[in-house]
């Protein structure tokens, strides 16, 4: 008979954190540098990944993988990876539909209940969860994720990087322009024009430092479209700091993730 253990990502631990600010628990989970405990006097830089349930271990690998340190495996820095997600409950699936309701919840800055529809239909719960929680998450995110790592773990304050893929990736974008300088990097995959939000921001600024990457799906002319204002508007602005590429797929809309995040992460590291 097998004795069975639980599987984990290996140099990771998990901690679950009651917001005061978002009012509900998180799932923080932490994979160290390859080498943290060789170099016990460095800072290390931070990729923060939306959507911990279901990217965190593809981006623990994809970070691990690209950085080896052969000649030909070093794309990436050895870095801290902290998934943002929700303590799982349930069966699997019950877990799935619950986080896809909840991670709307907390990317969506205002009620859309045309989208909360969609989660229900396609994810059915119990009790549906409203949306619109994306000020006290972003604010969560600022005032209690980042100082709980910081202060955690040997985790540099100036090399943070956030990843978003879809509503997680509008979250992303809204971030940098309602926190500038929180991120030095992000990378944004498959995201809308939130046009507003960035003429909010140009309004009263100037200069946005970051390094950022934008990708998205364009198997037709509505897919390029949907994320083209932003894209023209962001390179014409000529923001100070703001270091942008740019890259259209095409594949689907979930196929998409690890490429664009592998591709992401190699840009804004470049």
């Amino acid at each position: 008979m097998l004795d069975l253990l639980p599987a984990a990502v290996p140099g990771s631990e998990s901690m679950v954190v009651r917001s005061a600010l978002a009012h509900d628990d998180y799932l923080i989970t932490v994979a160290l540098p390859l080498r943290y405990e060789d170099e016990p006097d460095r800072l290390w830089p931070v990729v923060y990944v939306l959507d911990g349930n279901l990217h965190f271990g593809l981006v623990v690998d994809m970070v691990r993988f690209m950085n080896i340190r052969v000649e030909f495996c070093n794309e990436l820095p050895d870095a801290l990876v902290v998934g943002i997600g929700y303590p799982p409950s349930g069966t699997l699936s019950e877990m799935h539909h619950r986080v896809m309701h909840l991670r709307m919840r907390d990317f969506v800055l205002e009620r859309e209940e045309g989208g909360e529809d969609f989660m229900q239909e396609h994810f059915p719960i119990a009790r549906r969860i409203p949306s619109g929680n994306g000020l006290p998450f972003m604010q969560f995110i600022r005032q209690e994720v980042l100082p709980l790592v910081e202060t955690r773990y040997r985790a540099d304050p100036a090399d943070r990087t956030l990843l978003g893929h879809s509503m997680g990736a509008n979250f992303a974008l809204c971030t940098l322009f309602r926190e500038p300088g929180l991120f030095q990097r992000c990378v944004a995959a498959s995201f809308d024009a939130i046009l507003q939000e960035e003429q909010a921001f140009a309004e009263r600024h100037s200069s946005l430092p970051v390094r950022l990457h934008l990708v998205w799906e364009g198997r037709n002319d509505e897919e390029l479209a949907q994320a083209r204002p932003l894209v023209d508007r962001l390179a014409g602005r000529g923001y100070q700091g703001l270091v942008m590429t740019q890259e259209v797929v095409s594949t689907t809309h979930c196929a998409m993730v690890p490429y664009a995040f592998q591709s992401g992460l190699t840009h804004v590291f470049s």
